[in-house]
């Protein structure tokens, strides 16, 4: 059944913790998903697990081999979730940004000059590079099942 969560045509198995979940309620379901499952994990909206998680559970998380982290570009305003940024790109972590609509009105504008602005003040030329265009992040190409 957990195959027919991926994301089409990978192995990529996208999961979202709730900013709300219970740290000890959840550690074992990350444990299950993050160690245990055959495919490979993107963590998404991690910004929020940086906000949410004990800085213990988050450095557990960057441990985890085999995981990619995507980030809302909002989380650039945070210097908590850019300093964790910084050492990510040390540690050759795979990082993805995206956005999403999380309450209404922000689907009609969207600041993106903004956070590019923010990007370009924080990070060095090297580092966003490493950030906004990530050079490999190979997807294992499955058959689909019909």
């Amino acid at each position: 059944m957990l195959h027919k969560l991926r994301i089409p045509r990978t192995n990529d198995l996208a999961i979202r913790f709730s900013p709300f979940d219970d740290e000890t309620k959840v550690a074992p379901e990350l444990n299950r998903m993050l160690y245990h499952t055959p495919y490979r994990v993107l963590l998404m909206a991690f910004e929020q697990c940086v906000s949410r998680f004990s800085p213990e559970t988050v450095n557990r998380l960057l441990t985890v081999p085999n995981v990619a982290f995507q980030f809302h570009f909002s989380a650039l305003e945070d210097p908590i979730v850019c300093k964790l940024l910084h050492e990510m790109v040390r540690k050759n972590k795979t990082v993805f940004f995206g956005t999403g609509i999380n309450s209404l009105g922000k689907a009609c504008y969207y600041e993106f000059d903004h956070y590019v602005s923010l990007a370009k003040n924080e990070f060095s030329d090297y580092e966003r590079d490493v950030l906004f265009f990530p050079k490999q992040f190979p997807t294992k190409r499955t058959r689909s099942i019909r």
